[in-house]
């Protein structure tokens, strides 16, 4: 005869259950987490973008797009210069660019009090400098992707101790 009974009086068996039905609720924490953080990391990145400010366009152009079938949020800048990204010009700078032209850098160079033609034979000869913003960004998103993982884990320990709720 066992010196120790356990009666059950539901609980574990409810418990059991909502972990049971994990697969319908996990995916609907993890869309609902990844919407919650592009938001903020939206406005990091262009923060980041504001220490380079020209005329905006490149802070204004950047987005959260959402791939649902892997919960994936991708947050990056859209603005193009000519046929190139202006995100990675900014992010990597670029070599020498022989053919640069003269209007659109003079135009940068007294928005920013720079030396023309300086400015324009530097592009030439070296290129445009690297100014990166990523590392950045990522470092100031760091305490959201905290909290954000902080609110999936209470989202998740909710689910499986009463049930998922929409």
């Amino acid at each position: 005869m066992p010196l120790i009974r356990v009666r059950s009086d539901g609980v574990l068996e409810q418990v059991a259950a909502n972990l049971a039905s994990a697969p319908s609720w996990m995916p609907k924490i993890k869309r609902k987490t990844i919407k919650w953080i592009g938001p903020s990391a939206v406005k990091k990145m262009q923060g980041m973008l504001g220490r380079n400010y020209y005329t905006g366009a490149l802070m204004r152009s950047v987005e959260d797009e959402y791939t649902e079938s892997d919960s994936v949020v991708t947050i990056s800048p859209t603005a193009q210069r000519g046929k190139w990204d202006a995100g990675l010009i900014l992010e990597f700078g670029t070599g020498p660019i022989p053919h640069a032209p003269w209007a659109p850098i003079a135009r940068w160079a007294d928005a920013k009090d720079a030396p023309m033609p300086g400015a324009w034979l530097k592009i030439r000869r070296v290129g445009v400098s690297a100014h990166p913003f990523l590392s950045d960004t990522l470092e100031a998103v760091n305490p959201d992707l905290d909290e954000a993982i902080d609110k999936a884990l209470g989202w998740m320990i909710g689910a499986v101790l009463h049930g998922a709720t929409q």
